[in-house]
């Protein structure tokens, strides 16, 4: 029951995340000149955020295809395409990254977002990303964070650098590259991508205090749900109180990359 509960907080958790970020997302596609009739790839969609993002560009002529290894991921994906009025252009299939179920090629752009930092081998998922897209077209890196730029006010009722200290560790015991935002020139330039750009990932128009808050509350939810027994909730709390009274702020970089296939 416990883990029942703590996979439908997790799916809340991660849908309220899209909504906070639509418009750095946003912000990036603007920059793209993503055109109609386009076909594009979402390598990892998970709940499909970025693969609707794509899909009302290239609509009504383009396609966009979304894989991932999780049924469940795309299963959810799929029922979020009722009502859309783009949702003939967009498809949902298992595929795994390593291995993506499509010849040389295919597409005219190949995307991701949230994933290359978790994986044991994303310069191997970037050139699986690069085959399958054409010559001339555009491979892009949403949202790779990197931790250690974290930056954040200290607050009396948390000790919040030693919160981060032990977050980190968790990232690293998990093998996740708590530096990688910062690598995505190098790992883009191994793959034989062109015209590279890299920026932070971001909408300069958007209030970063109140993303700030919105993001604790969040956590407050999905602490609470997930892992009501544990500590966890209790510190969120406080984080959240100190932040809706403008005491405690935090931020974490992210960079976003995109290059040219030759």
């Amino acid at each position: 029951m416990q883990d029942e509960e703590a996979s439908r907080a997790g799916i809340r958790f991660f849908l309220e995340q899209e909504r906070f970020f639509a418009s750095r997302r946003q912000f990036l596609l603007d920059q793209l000149q993503l055109k109609r009739g386009m076909k594009l790839l979402d390598v990892a969609c998970g709940y499909g955020a970025l693969t609707f993002d794509l899909g009302a560009r290239v609509f009504p002529s383009g396609r966009v295809t979304g894989i991932d290894i999780s049924r469940k991921r795309l299963q959810i994906a799929e029922s979020r395409k009722k009502g859309r009025r783009d949702a003939r252009v967009i498809e949902f299939r298992f595929g795994n990254a390593y291995d993506i179920p499509f010849n040389d090629d295919s597409f005219d752009g190949a995307f991701c977002r949230l994933f290359l930092y978790l994986i044991r081998d994303p310069l191997k998922v970037l050139r699986e990303m690069v085959r399958v897209t054409r010559s001339g077209g555009i491979v892009v890196a949403v949202d790779e964070p990197d931790f250690q730029t974290t930056v954040h006010t200290p607050v009396q009722s948390v000790d919040v650098n030693k919160e981060r200290s032990t977050a980190l560790r968790g990232y690293r015991s998990r093998r996740i590259d708590t530096k990688f935002g910062r690598k995505l020139p190098w790992i883009f330039t191994k793959a034989r991508l062109k015209d590279i750009v890299v920026k932070e990932a971001c909408d300069p128009r958007q209030d970063l205090i109140t993303l700030s808050e919105q993001y604790l509350s969040s956590i407050v939810d999905w602490a609470s749900d997930a892992k009501p027994w544990s500590r966890r909730p209790l510190i969120y709390r406080k984080l959240r109180k100190e932040a809706m009274q403008k005491r405690f702020f935090f931020y974490t970089t992210s960079f976003s990359a995109t290059g040219v296939k030759s």
